[in-house]
């Protein structure tokens, strides 16, 4: 995983994975906050990529899996 990554749960095979750009803390409160609020971020996450509620997910055996988002990951060396 990168240092920050926006973290996804697959419902199909249970593993938790990263999609997208992260960001960092400031932006990912933001946009956590905007998605719990209306499920919609009215922020993007770096680069401008946008951050969705789900994402799909290329499982381990081949299978296509839906997973939802469950949080904001970063390294305890990037934490104050």
């Amino acid at each position: 995983m990168t240092d920050h990554a926006y973290i996804y749960h697959c419902r199909m095979c249970g593993e938790r994975h990263q999609d997208g750009v992260g960001s960092g803390p400031e932006v990912a409160t933001r946009v956590l906050g905007d998605l719990a609020r209306t499920g919609w971020p009215t922020a993007s996450g770096a680069c401008g990529v946008p951050v969705s509620l789900h994402a799909v997910h290329h499982c381990t055996n081949r299978d296509l899996g839906l997973s939802d988002l469950i949080g904001w990951h970063t390294t305890p060396e990037d934490t104050p």
